[in-house]
């Protein structure tokens, strides 16, 4: 009897122990404001910068009727008045009698800009003092533990599509916003980070580090989709299935499937998919593991709350899966200017209604911030996460190469080709040329003044100028497509100009010039050579592919290229380990199963400046070639491969590693499997 009793003390005295280190499920939101540039052509009174919102509405019918978007209607509609400047503060106030709940919002520069322009003449509903509500919400209204209720995360300034661009483009762009939020708001910079579009790739880890960003918002299902046991679904994907060689994370027990309107049904492993972990990029030349917090965002349930008021019904079906000691964050991040979740309803009444719900159901309204305090991530959970964005965007769903939405896919009359066209990668194109531009200038000038770049005063230099112009071409028209009103001109206007300004410090074939080309993202078709294929690029239909596949960029370099090369290597293993991550592993002692590097000069197609199908009212000045190569004879073997690119001058730019599984289909061909 004596024992059973010490017995009880003891199961009692674990129990509490628990209770003080552990926590129930978390609860917390990501509202997204953002307007871009609509026309970044040159304002009228200052060849340094381009046209913010106002000027652009006072010149419309000066400059061809650009934009041909209705900046005035954009601006005035009365749900985007109130958010931008006040009703954010509405929501917090109604929860915060919870001592941890609070939200993440983010503030893109080219939106505040868009702002400033127009509250500094009154127009359109803005004030001069528009920014004051949030300047203090963001400084004074704080969690138990000091960190802000609203926490204005790091946003590309210009929208700009992380996994696409050029690291120093995007450091570029982080840096500036770190600027504008300054000036803004008065605060610190955040830890955190929100990709446009939730767009990710551990490829941008080193380079969002180097901003000071400490955890980043990704996707769950790009984390669901890295799992040994993931079990793909075509019409619940609705994109690609995950390649072999990105199933690294363990196999889970548990899954929630929750289908969407958008037309997939993101599938996630609880709680493993719906908590903190870290992710790692390791530098391919010295072998450096760079790490960041990544925070999933639940893509069903972020989606549903965007539409209509949300309750905590979907949440209690994955609630016993939670362990205390790391405990699920539910986050519900989406857009918070557009459709529902933009809307007056949803500030006043549903995130009230959601946190009290969330609040009687036992769990913990709270901060990101807040919630790493509470529960820090161990450093040996990594995880790796695939690529991909959020769910939200049709015909991609979050495909592992951003597919349609960004990135664009070569097609020709029958569907991919890879001598064809498509809107997207022609301004990957255009961007490429000006990045070597700009990279360029930079290098012959030296260190710029960030805050010069953010806004050019009469004494920037032209490589200062040139950054500002150049990193203004992403803003916002990538998800449009073309032709669509006049989404195709502004990254060609963005590049022509920002060129012209590179060309005060650099020409063709300077001896100064120490720059290697610059080399877009390395596109390769199909996804899954060997295996299979689904989404809107096979009509839909559940495609089992040849084990032959293609290979392309785009590269660029304004002294000119010499060579583009592919290098590549197989592997006995089926994973990539970390020596498949690096390009010389011998060299750094990492024990490898990976072959000697192979290498096969691609083949070059000079990219058109033009298509009868896109109604350019303007054309580059200049624009990156294609390069690609068609890989053959390779079946159950792990390949890893990368592209080199060698200027005139003898200079030399490479790629990041890619790493694919290819399987083995005995028939090399395209077969449906399954209609869907």
């Amino acid at each position: 009897m004596k024992n059973f009793t010490k017995l009880i003390f003891v199961l009692l005295f674990i129990s509490s122990l628990r209770s003080v280190f552990s926590g129930p499920v978390q609860t917390s939101y990501l509202w997204h404001l953002q307007q871009p540039i609509y026309w970044p052509a040159y304002d009228p009174n200052n060849d340094k910068t381009y046209q913010t919102a106002y000027v652009s509405i006072q010149n419309q019918g000066n400059q061809g009727n650009h934009p041909q978007t209705d900046v005035t209607s954009v601006f005035s509609k009365a749900d985007r008045q109130q958010i931008y400047q006040f009703r954010m503060k509405d929501a917090i106030d109604s929860i915060n009698s919870h001592p941890d709940a609070g939200a993440q919002c983010t503030f893109p520069g080219d939106l505040i800009e868009n702002i400033n322009s127009l509250g500094q003449n009154n127009a359109c509903g803005y004030s001069s003092n528009w920014a004051d509500t949030y300047k203090q919400l963001f400084s004074q209204q704080k969690t138990s533990g000091g960190f802000p209720r609203v926490d204005e995360v790091f946003f590309t300034y210009h929208h700009a599509f992380a996994p696409l661009i050029s690291g120093n483009m995007l450091l570029k762009e982080l840096e500036i916003q770190k600027v504008i939020s300054q000036n803004t708001w008065g605060k610190s910079a955040s830890k955190g980070m929100f990709p446009a579009e939730m767009a990710f790739s551990e490829r941008i880890i080193p380079w969002i580090k180097k901003a000071g960003v400490e955890w980043v918002i990704v996707p769950n299902n790009h984390i669901s989709r890295c799992i040994e046991n993931y079990k793909f679904s075509p019409s619940g994907d609705n994109n690609d299935p995950p390649n072999k060689a990105d199933q690294t994370n363990p196999s889970q027990d548990n899954w929630f499937s929750s289908q969407i309107n958008r037309g997939c049904n993101p599938n996630n492993a609880a709680p493993y998919s719906y908590r903190p972990h870290y992710a790692q990029y390791v530098d391919p030349d010295t072998a450096e593991v760079s790490k960041i917090i990544v925070v999933p965002a639940a893509m069903a349930m972020s989606w549903k709350d965007s539409e209509s008021c949300y309750s905590t019904g979907d949440i209690q079906q994955i609630a016993d899966h939670n362990e205390d000691d790391h405990p699920m964050l539910i986050l519900l991040a989406h857009d918070g200017d557009n459709a529902f979740s933009g809307g007056y309803t949803y500030y006043t009444n549903c995130v009230s209604n959601f946190v009290n719900d969330a609040v009687g159901k036992g769990y913990n309204p709270t901060t990101i911030q807040q919630y790493l305090n509470d529960y820090p991530v161990d450093e040996n959970d990594i995880v790796h996460v695939s690529d991909g964005a959020w769910v939200n965007h049709d015909s991609d769903f979050g495909d592992p190469q951003f597919i349609w939405g960004w990135n664009g896919v070569l097609m020709g009359d029958n569907g991919f080709d890879i001598l064809g066209w498509e809107c997207r990668s022609h301004q990957w194109a255009v961007i490429a040329a000006s990045q070597n531009w700009v990279d360029t200038a930079e290098q012959i000038q030296g260190q710029l003044d960030i805050s010069q770049v953010q806004n050019p005063t009469s004494s920037a230099t032209p490589a200062e100028v040139a950054w500002h112009l150049h990193l203004a071409q992403p803003s916002g028209w990538l998800y449009y497509g073309c032709p669509i009103q006049d989404m195709q001109d502004k990254p060609i206007i963005s590049a022509n100009q920002a060129i012209s300004w590179a060309q005060k410090v650099v020409k063709s074939g300077d001896p100064s010039d120490k720059t290697g080309p610059s080399i877009s993202y390395v596109n390769r078709y199909p996804y899954n050579p060997g295996a299979y294929g689904a989404g809107s690029l096979y009509n839909y239909k559940y495609t089992r592919v040849p084990n032959d596949f293609h290979i392309w960029t785009f590269a660029y370099d304004l002294s000119g290229i010499s060579s583009v090369t592919l290098k590549y290597r197989t592997s006995s293993s089926e994973k990539p380990e970390l020596a498949n991550k690096v390009r010389n592993p011998e060299k750094h002692g990492i024990p490898s199963t990976a072959s000697s590097w192979n290498s096969k000069t691609m083949n070059y197609r000079k990219f058109p400046k033009d298509h009868s199908g896109a109604n350019f009212d303007f054309l580059p000045n200049y624009i990156a070639d294609q390069y690609w190569i068609y890989m053959t004879g390779f079946s159950n073997t792990l390949m890893d491969y990368y592209i080199e690119a060698v200027d005139n001058l003898g200079n030399v730019a490479k790629s990041d590693i890619y790493h694919v599984w290819i399987d083995n289909n005995p028939g090399n061909d395209f077969r449906v499997v399954e209609d869907y």
